[in-house]
């Protein structure tokens, strides 16, 4: 671990945009007694509203934003900072606790291990079986030296040595399902033009995203971070990737992208720092619920479960997992208070001792007994979070063209069986015709809006999509689509498409304007003379407008939806385009 701005190992993200949804940044305050927020907002940290200020575009909706919600129940808050300021906050609230000491500069090479059980068979069963006994009582340090501990958590993120170090020590290293769609994209750090970050302020816009959804595989996000500085990010899937050129980085901002708002903040400004280019990402689950972990041995995080990084989700699943832990550890410490006082004095927590031959061990009782099976407890007390996040993200990773993994079920995707598969796939339909019209009424209702992205930020349950007054008002609004003269959708598709890339960009720079405050909704604040991101109202460049109008108004029609996995935990998450290439991890590119 280091103390500056430089990347830490094992972190390569550490230059990118980090997103953190809603419930993630409550449920980091609420692990530090309401403290992280304000701690962030004094270092700077910019606390951003995502319903008022951050503008949304959805291929349901052409060039239309969502409608922002000026008047909701309550804000949405999240955090856009940078990853350093976002870690380094939450280290220093960990440091002022008198308890925790922090060594720095220091890398763990291995797991002290005690109390193995050796057999002569190679079988998983007797593998794993040697594991009931171990206990781990320390990590080995990168110059030899250990560091004793009752209790050692890896939180080593994808990269993770510890499936190879349980394997070296004779110990059952996890299953693994890899999942990708051939995800790469490109972040840096950017001073924006004078004009359009003067435009963005006066907005009160603090960010602009527009999501890639089927059969479109490009996607942009600019977001503004801590001292007055802005991250972009703009990707592609189905291998649609961006060049680290600078040139040929704003080329495809400009001219790959489906939507124009990239392209347009960009033009004018200037490159900080060379961009971090990542190619061929893919989710990765280490079935770490399947093994029998040694005692005082916890996994946690990526180390379990990384995810597309697009979708934003490690940082919020991994937060729900110390609270998983934080309470169990609370319910051990009520049933074992004698175990947990002396934990508390410094007893050992595990200790071993073996007769001549040397081949017998075991773990001390006492201090120990308040943590006994809280490795293996914690992996099934966490596995519904992760598996719920594995269906979002991967199951959107399901719909692209070339979408490949290793797991014939996808995590339990797709159903065991073929009705299964039939069933879920006609429910799937449903939902996808309903997402598609809920989709385009958030653009024009801000109460619709507000809706899907409070289930989007995990702050609500996706059955709130389903509420009777929502589907009221998405019947309205298809019924009305329905009798309104519309492009049949291919041609409006293909209108978009077009608009999208290089004929609509050459025509519409930054000084034609388009509509940064969402005309055409119902906000009535954030309204400037001259835009720069993009409407389908009659601001839209001249070359392109006509096609971006036409795809507005029918995409909708064929459109897919992230948002879908999230009630896809209802219709099972059928993969349109699932490559399933081997039941060997092995046969999957490393991420």
């Amino acid at each position: 671990m280091c103390k500056d701005k430089r990347a830490r190992r094992g972190v390569s993200q550490y230059n990118q945009i980090h997103a953190m949804t809603a419930h993630g940044l409550r449920t980091f305050d609420s692990i530090f007694d309401g403290r992280y927020i304000p701690a962030l907002r004094a270092a700077g940290g910019n606390i951003v509203d995502m319903l008022r200020q951050f503008m949304f575009f959805h291929p349901a909706t052409g060039l239309r934003p969502w409608a922002r919600a000026e008047h909701s129940r309550e804000p949405v808050l999240t955090a856009a900072c940078s990853r350093h300021l976002l870690e380094s906050t939450a280290r220093q609230l960990v440091a002022e606790n008198e308890r925790v000491s922090i060594q720095y500069g220091a890398r763990a090479a291995g797991l002290v291990l005690e109390g193995l059980h050796k057999s002569s068979s190679s079988s998983s069963s007797s593998s794993s079986s040697s594991s009931k006994e171990a206990a781990v009582t320390g990590v080995v340090l990168d110059d030899g030296s250990q560091l004793p501990a009752g209790l050692v958590v890896d939180c080593s993120g994808r990269g993770s040595p510890l499936p190879g170090w349980l394997a070296a020590a004779g110990l059952q290293r996890p299953r693994v399902s890899r999942a990708s769609c051939n995800t790469g994209y490109a972040g840096w750090l950017v001073r924006l033009a004078p004009h359009i970050e003067a435009q963005l302020a006066a907005a009160d816009v603090h960010g602009v995203a527009a999501v890639a959804v089927p059969p479109e595989p490009t996607f942009a996000l600019i977001m503004r971070l801590e001292g007055g500085l802005w991250m972009a990010s703009v990707g592609g899937h189905q291998g649609v990737h961006p060049d680290r050129d600078e040139a040929q980085l704003l080329q495809f901002a400009r001219e790959r992208l489906w939507h124009p708002s990239a392209g347009r903040l960009l033009a004018g400004s200037i490159m900080l720092a060379p961009p971090a280019v990542f190619n061929g990402l893919s989710s990765t689950w280490r079935h770490y619920e399947e093994v029998n972990l040694p005692h005082g041995l916890l996994v946690m995080g990526d180390s379990i479960c990384s995810f597309s990084p697009v979708y934003g989700q490690g940082m919020t699943v991994a937060a729900q997992e110390i609270s998983v832990l934080h309470k169990l550890l609370l319910q051990r410490a009520a049933r074992h208070p004698a175990s947990f006082e002396a934990s508390n004095t410094n007893a050992p927590i595990a200790s071993s001792s073996s007769d001549s031959s040397g081949s017998s061990s075991s773990v001390s009782d006492g201090a120990k007994r308040w943590l006994l099976g809280l490795p293996n407890e914690l992996q099934q007390a966490v596995l519904p979070t992760v598996k719920d996040a594995w269906r979002l993200s991967v199951g959107n990773d399901s719909k692209f063209e070339g979408f490949v993994s290793n797991d014939v079920t996808l995590g339990g995707l797709g159903g065991s069986s073929s009705i299964a598969q039939f069933a879920a796939s006609k429910v799937e339909s449903v939902l996808l015709g309903y997402m598609s019209s809920l989709f385009e009424t958030a653009a024009h209702d801000p109460a619709v809006f507000e809706r899907v992205l409070r289930v989007l930020h995990l702050l609500d349950q996706p059955q709130a999509l389903l509420h009777p007054s929502l589907l009221l008002k998405v019947m309205r609004h298809h019924a009305a689509a329905w009798l309104a003269p519309t492009t049949a959708p291919k041609a409006a598709a293909a209108a978009l498409a077009s608009a999208g890339h290089a004929s609509a960009a050459t025509s519409c720079s930054a000084a034609e304007s388009v509509d940064i405050s969402g005309a055409g909704s119902n906000s009535s604040s954030g309204s400037v003379s001259s835009n720069v991101v993009g409407s389908a109202e009659g601001t839209a460049c001249a070359a392109g407008s006509t096609g971006c109008e036409a795809a507005a108004a029918a995409t909708g029609w064929e459109a897919h939806t992230g948002l879908l996995q999230m009630l896809g935990v209802l219709a099972g998450g059928v993969q349109k385009h699932a490559v399933v290439v081997g039941s060997d991890a092995s046969e999957m590119p490393a991420a």
